[in-house]
């Protein structure tokens, strides 16, 4: 399995025989953070989205929460978030999908505490069918112990971090708008008592997460395929295609059983359906390009197999071209002079 940072789904690469490309979905699907105020909680002070090439942007402080949108292309955008509350700096590994009406997060953030047997006791009984919150809260405070390095014996730092891990990654692979923060993945490979396991761990975790991912964007392709929407289809397939040619997504695609071969399938009965569709309104001419656009994609070796599956042969689109052909109105002729 790969482990590694991830690029989410953006129109890197273009697709071999794509038509005009319809532009990507706009991204900017508003973020909200509250924060409890109850005894023994921190406030929180700010928080920003981490942006690499501009920088840190601040959320707006509202009265009882923060509120952020950070402009993004495609079906999923990426974040990287920092809570600033009590002189400490916790990452948020965040994912918005478009179209969505917006993110909701509650959080407790916990105070100065001891490392005591008890409250690593009571962090590891909360499971992974927790709520949302209760698993967040447990995440952040087992991060919070953590910061308190040597003042927790090792054995202790080494129960925190899978703690830390399991919750992070149990908000990503079981919500829409978690994933897992790097420096949740770095502490645990740093404290693993079995490294290799922690890898492997990471690496599932990782798949589970774009799997998510995958798996929601190939379901709106197909229902896009289905009502005829072929511009839409082609963003979202286009995107589709660009991941799954990416390492780093290898796992994630691999868990959906989906691979180039089934994509470039679906576009291909996308452009049929096309086809077919224009020859029914009778503009033979409007056929004639998606036939011709099909027919150049098969003289393209990587779609040998892509044709199989959807029963297409060379033989098929000879006998289509010449249909529509035969079918094409002759130039009107003008009458010969009396």
């Amino acid at each position: 399995m790969t482990t590694a940072r991830f690029t989410p789904f953006l129109l890197l690469l273009a697709v071999d025989g794509a038509s005009q490309a319809e532009p990507l979905p706009t991204n900017a699907v508003p973020i909200r953070i509250y924060w409890s105020k109850a005894p023994g909680k921190a406030p929180l002070a700010n928080v920003t989205f981490e942006d690499a090439a501009i920088g840190a942007v601040p959320f707006k402080r509202e009265s009882d929460h923060f509120a952020g949108t950070r402009q993004a292309r495609g079906s999923w955008a990426f974040h990287d978030v920092t809570l600033g509350y009590g002189g400490e700096q916790a990452p948020l590994a965040l994912r918005t999908r478009a179209g969505t009406s917006g993110v909701r997060i509650d959080v407790a953030l916990p105070t100065i505490a001891a490392c005591r047997r008890d409250k690593l006791g009571q962090l590891k009984s909360v499971t992974r069918n927790a709520s949302v919150e209760t698993r967040l809260n447990t995440m952040l405070e087992a991060r919070h112990l953590l910061g308190l390095g040597e003042r927790c014996p090792l054995w202790a730092q080494k129960d925190l971090a899978e703690i830390y891990f399991v919750m992070n990654c149990s908000l990503a692979t079981r919500t829409s708008y978690f994933r897992v923060s790097e420096e949740a993945k770095e502490r645990l490979r740093k404290l693993a008592r079995n490294r290799s396991t922690a890898d492997q761990e990471i690496a599932k975790c990782d798949a589970d997460t774009l799997g998510l991912a995958v798996k929601s964007l190939h379901e709106d392709s197909r229902r896009l395929l289905a009502e005829s929407r072929f511009a839409a289809f082609e963003a979202a397939n286009r995107e589709l295609l660009t991941a799954a040619r990416q390492p780093e997504w290898a796992d994630a695609f691999r868990s959906q059983g989906l691979d180039d071969d089934l994509l470039r399938a679906d576009q291909l009965k996308a452009l049929y359906d096309q086809q077919q569709a224009a020859s029914l309104r009778g503009q033979y001419d409007e056929a004639l390009g998606f036939n011709a656009k099909l027919r150049a994609l098969f003289s393209n070796g990587g779609y040998d197999k892509a044709f199989v599956e959807v029963k297409l042969d060379e033989q098929r689109l000879s006998d289509d071209r010449n249909y529509f052909e035969s079918m094409r109105r002759p130039p009107t002729e003008e009458p010969s002079p009396q």
